[in-house]
């Protein structure tokens, strides 16, 4: 006879789940996303099969740029349209190892539009490491630093150098506006904390996000990053502070047996947010392959 679906639950309650050494910003944010999955993932090994389909759509386009941009980027001594002329080039010779669908017929539009997003990205970053006058910029560096529950170690995008500044390359703009003005961009605090423990800074550096799709730079204030749409919002350090207070206490809840999968309260477009209540940090479900054993995945009245 058949079993019953999975009912759909929220608490969940059982043995003491062992704790990670070293976590990841993007491991913090699912543990306060959603400790179920956390705990899955992570103590559970419980991963996505290696067998799934080739990236298309967003997720493509800006996978091929992120790409081409980090050999751009990782040069020296490029004025802005030299840059935006490499980018073209490394587009057009190693754009179809990188991203063979859209050089295919039919993808004359997408590949236009990545084309073009990459040279601007190109133009619009070395510009903007020379506005600011940075000795050294980084891509794709390894972080690492210490934190009351083991080790934090990441990878961010840009850094800048003299000044310090990190910087996320996204496609799209989505969410990101609300992020930052809001205090949920919780992974660039993350890596502000990171760079200002392995540089010796005496705080976290600024952060911003620069979309390639738009080639728009997100930052808090202008006067940190000039030409940028500042949309204001709490700095990095007070935003770490939140997200170390708040994983900490997860971290105590889940050593406990202690998990939650709130996705089924939620809003599907909810995004992070510092507010006067504490730090609100969305459950994952919309990436997430795991709907079936927290129950998300079947109706509450079929359940």
């Amino acid at each position: 006879s058949l079993r019953p679906l999975p009912e759909p639950r929220v608490d969940w309650n059982g043995p003491a789940v062992p704790l990670r050494e070293v976590e990841s910003p993007s491991s913090l944010e699912k543990l306060l996303g959603c400790s179920f999955l956390h705990a899955l993932t992570y103590a559970g090994g419980l991963w996505p099969g290696r067998s799934g389909t080739l990236p298309d759509g967003a997720l493509l386009l800006g996978s091929v740029c992120h790409s081409i941009l980090e050999r751009v980027l990782a040069r020296t001594g490029f004025t802005p349209d030299e840059a935006a002329e490499e980018a073209e080039r490394l587009f057009d010779t190693t754009g179809p190892f990188l991203g063979a669908s859209l050089f295919l017929p039919g993808a004359e539009r997408d590949r236009a539009v990545a084309r073009r997003a990459v040279r601007d990205a190109a133009r619009h970053l070395v510009g903007l490491a020379a506005r600011l006058g940075v000795s050294k910029v980084e891509v794709e560096r390894a972080l690492e630093a210490p934190w009351p529950g083991g080790t934090v170690r990441g990878r961010a995008d840009l850094v800048f150098t003299s000044p310090s500044a990190i910087v996320d390359l996204k496609w799209s703009k989505g969410i990101r506006r609300d992020l930052l003005r809001n205090g949920g961009a919780l992974q660039l605090a993350a890596y502000a904390r990171l760079l200002a423990h392995e540089d010796g800074l005496s705080g976290p550096p600024p952060v911003a996000y620069f979309i390639l799709r738009d080639a728009v730079l997100l930052a808090q204030s202008e006067r940190d990053f000039p030409g940028a749409e500042a949309v204001g919002g709490p700095p990095p350090r007070e935003v770490w502070a939140a997200l170390e207070s708040a994983a900490l206490a997860a971290r105590e809840r889940v050593a406990r047996g202690e998990l939650v999968s709130p996705g089924r309260e939620q809003d599907e477009d909810a995004a992070a947010a510092l507010t006067d209540e504490g730090l609100f940090v969305p459950a994952p479900c919309r990436y997430c392959d795991c709907g079936a054993l927290c129950g998300r995945s079947f109706p509450a009245e079929g359940a």
